[in-house]
């Protein structure tokens, strides 16, 4: 089943100082926001050294993108686990559309950032999204592929859908007040089925 894919550091030898840190920077952002948070803040939260922080991450805003994308990974993982039991391919897609919706939209760490900083969280996931749009395409696309590849899905240019849907993720993420039934794990699951998983199978809604 699809899992999130890895960058360099993450696919690395385990560094239990590093998650520490990370850990830490997510703490720190979860309490005052990105802005604010300093690297000082971070070093101490995480019982070590500036030094120690700067030789994993040599600039402040590669420790802000790696855990910014740690997050979003678990994110991922958690949507991808439920989905191996679902045999129906159909169902299947519709339960991926709606949990990666749902966790978009939902992430703490992100949602906080709404509230709290919305300018700068706007920005990295538009102009400045090219890390977490691409994690999500990845994510998407290697689960469209791997249908594609298995029969179960007709051909289509994997990455061009798999954007289209991250995209629409992410719009929903900076403007939630929807028409859409976001806060209805239901109703969304019916809109998805009726409206955005038939874009990707070619094949018309299921009949109410």
């Amino acid at each position: 089943m699809t899992t999130p894919p890895e960058d360099a550091a993450e696919a690395a030898a385990d560094d239990p100082t590093r998650d520490r840190i990370l850990d830490a920077a997510i703490e720190q952002f979860m309490a005052i926001g990105i802005r604010r948070a300093s690297v000082g803040d971070i070093a101490k939260r995480a019982g070590v050294g500036r030094m120690t922080v700067y030789r994993r991450f040599p600039q402040r805003e590669e420790l802000i993108t790696a855990a910014v994308l740690r997050e979003a990974r678990r994110e991922l993982r958690e949507v991808s686990e439920p989905l191996a039991a679902i045999e129906d391919p159909e169902q299947r897609l519709v339960e991926l559309l709606t949990r990666t919706i749902r966790a978009v939209v939902d992430q703490p760490l992100l949602a906080r950032l709404r509230v709290t900083e919305p300018e700068d969280v706007a920005l990295r996931v538009t102009s400045g999204s090219g890390p977490l749009l691409a994690l999500g395409r990845g994510f998407l696309a290697s689960y469209l592929r791997a249908e594609v590849d298995a029969g179960r899905l007709r051909d289509q240019d994997v990455e061009a859908t798999a954007e289209l849907m991250a995209r629409v993720a992410v719009s929903l993420f900076l403007q939630p007040a929807s028409v859409l039934p976001l806060d209805d794990e239901a109703g969304l699951r019916r809109f998805v089925a009726e409206h955005v998983a038939p874009v990707v199978t070619g094949r018309p809604a299921p009949a109410a």
